[in-house]
């Protein structure tokens, strides 16, 4: 049986700074903090030789969210490079 390695959209350096895995940069923020946009790296493929794209992010996101919470998102594409996320209401964290 060989090992399952996951990578993450994002990662957190020694100096415990946000640095991009498969996004290809830092996330965008809309003013009204509801919507975050996401690029993503191109030329990625899963193991099985699948593309790693903003509908396998949807997917994922959307199958790990099990629980309705209360800062449930929509999330949709941007376009094929970008997964986009938009909150019922803005975070107080952010």
């Amino acid at each position: 049986m060989s090992p399952t390695f996951c990578e993450k959209l994002y990662d957190l350096n020694a100096k415990a700074q946000i640095v991009p895995q498969l996004a290809a940069a830092l996330p965008t923020i809309s003013k009204d903090k509801l919507t975050v946009t996401i690029p993503l790296r191109k030329g990625i493929k899963f193991n099985d030789g699948t593309p790693f794209n903003a509908a396998a992010v949807v997917k994922t996101l959307e199958r790990d969210q099990t629980l309705e919470r209360l800062d449930a998102r929509e999330r949709d594409l941007a376009d094929r490079h970008r997964h986009r996320e938009r909150r019922r209401r803005p975070s107080s964290s952010t």
